[in-house]
């Protein structure tokens, strides 16, 4: 929800937000990968890439708690492919760009 709070649009907040908050819908967070341990960010598999003005995900998410019946999903995605981010994303400290897609 908070990111719904924090970032989401108008139209957003009337269609998701409201009858998240008002209990008329579930929403599910997809994070974990099976071919990543955990949920570390760093080591995120699924990307996004910008087709047009659209973002086409591409990846494998496990263990989603309550997806079934969920009226949308938050996804999080890297921008970069784990195998271009030791190339494009050389500073280890730092996370690599990730967002988080409503779907």
């Amino acid at each position: 929800m908070e990111i719904l709070i924090e970032f989401g649009t108008e139209s957003q907040k009337k269609q998701y937000l409201m009858p998240l908050l008002a209990g008329k819908i579930r929403s599910c967070f997809y994070m974990t990968e099976s071919d990543h341990p955990g949920s570390n960010p760093t080591i995120m598999g699924t990307v996004a890439t910008m087709e047009g003005t659209e973002y086409v995900i591409n990846g494998h998410k496990w263990f989603t708690s309550a997806a079934d019946g969920a009226a949308f999903a938050i996804v999080m995605v890297s921008l970069i492919p784990m195998e271009l981010i030791v190339i494009v994303w050389p500073v280890k400290s730092l996370f690599p760009p990730i967002i988080l897609v409503l779907i």
